[in-house]
């Protein structure tokens, strides 16, 4: 339960670091057709379609001037990633520069052993 309480803190985190404290945050979860479902919206930054290729990568941030005041080490969303894998789950990003973000996570759900 560790991994899936890390990826919700992690996106939610993100949002509020990269979102105007004025701006909403939104976060659902439900689950639909054998999988738990997260989705975490934001009003920040946004990324843009370069940025969107490469930011589940090591070390990788986002490119624009404001983001470079920001601490962080550009590991975050890779964890977010490679956790979400490892629980046989898929993460999706929806994003437009200036527009916010948007993360869907999918993970199957297990039955208690």
């Amino acid at each position: 339960m560790a991994e899936y309480s890390y990826v919700t803190l992690q996106l939610i985190e993100n949002a509020y670091i990269y979102t105007d404290p004025k701006t909403a945050i939104s976060v659902e979860f439900f689950n639909r057709d054998g999988f738990h479902n997260l989705i975490v919206m934001d009003e920040g930054l946004g990324l843009s379609q370069i940025e969107m290729e490469t930011i589940f990568q090591k070390f990788v941030r986002g490119y624009k001037e404001k983001k470079t005041d920001i601490p962080g080490a550009g590991i975050g969303l890779t964890l977010v990633d490679v956790t979400t894998k490892f629980l046989g789950g898929t993460v999706q990003l929806k994003s437009q520069e200036g527009m916010g973000a948007k993360f869907t996570v999918r993970f199957p759900i297990r039955s208690p052993k």
